[in-house]
């Protein structure tokens, strides 16, 4: 998203001036509406999605407020900027890999390659030192950077899987395992998360330290009841709730 925003900024921009949203009247935006110009860096978010992102506005503030009303006119004016070679053509995103991440707590890395191969994938080797990873149908390979991570190719569901079901192997994007893997909690550390749900990152700590104390705060309470019962799924200790 960020990258996104950053490489598409001057065309959102222009898009957004041809359409007339910075000629509003300011009696005209949504209560609570900040000035338009010069273009906060929310606005430039929410015109990213509408057009060039997920093509959703999700939201209450002002702003997201003010595109929604807008959109579909932000939308008309994008393609005719398209049309006339003013702005960068549609380009669909990159299929990227589906993630498996090894909770080491219930499987090893060596038993997750075994089970992944008995799927009828077939282990190849990743480019030592790739940010990205291109995993070609039927094959499957060891993350080159991140430990116990596996790449399979794009599209590949695995939500019926015994061992996904089980706990034993986790569905995670590859930047959302960076966390844990920063901090790198030793084994009889304590570890604070405090916005935890639905869990994955307070999971892989506990994959990763095998032993010590975990506290997750989670204050939404059917999120809360997501991470206990994903913690009981992934853990062979039971998780303790406390009220306050």
């Amino acid at each position: 998203l960020v990258q996104g925003v950053a490489w598409s900024r001057e065309q959102l921009l222009a898009c957004a001036e041809e359409d007339g949203l910075f000629a509003l009247d300011p009696s005209s935006l949504p209560f609570g509406c900040p000035p338009l110009e010069p273009p906060p860096a929310e606005l430039v978010v929410v015109l990213y999605e509408a057009l060039l992102g997920s093509r959703r506005v999700r939201g209450t503030s002002p702003i997201v407020e003010l595109i929604k009303q807008r959109k579909a006119s932000l939308q008309q004016t994008l393609a005719a900027r398209r049309k006339r070679g003013a702005a960068n053509a549609y380009a669909p995103a990159p299929k990227l890999p589906r993630f498996v991440r090894v909770n080491n707590l219930l499987m090893s890395d060596d038993q997750a390659r075994a089970h992944l191969t008995s799927l009828g994938l077939r282990c190849v080797p990743a480019a030592a030192g790739a940010n990205s990873l291109a995993v070609q149908k039927g094959t499957f390979c060891a993350d080159p950077v991140l430990p116990g991570l596996f790449a399979l190719p794009p599209g590949t569901s695995l939500h019926e899987d015994e061992k996904v079901a089980r706990g034993h192997l986790v569905l995670q994007d590859r930047s959302s395992c960076m966390s844990a893997l920063a901090l790198a909690p030793p084994a009889g550390a304590l570890v604070i998360d405090t916005c935890a749900s639905p869990g994955n990152k307070t999971l892989h700590c506990a994959s990763l330290m095998g032993s010590g104390s975990i506290t997750a705060f989670e204050r939404d309470p059917a999120r809360l009841a997501t991470l206990q019962r994903r913690v009981g799924e992934q853990m062979i200790v039971t998780p303790r709730r406390r009220a306050d």
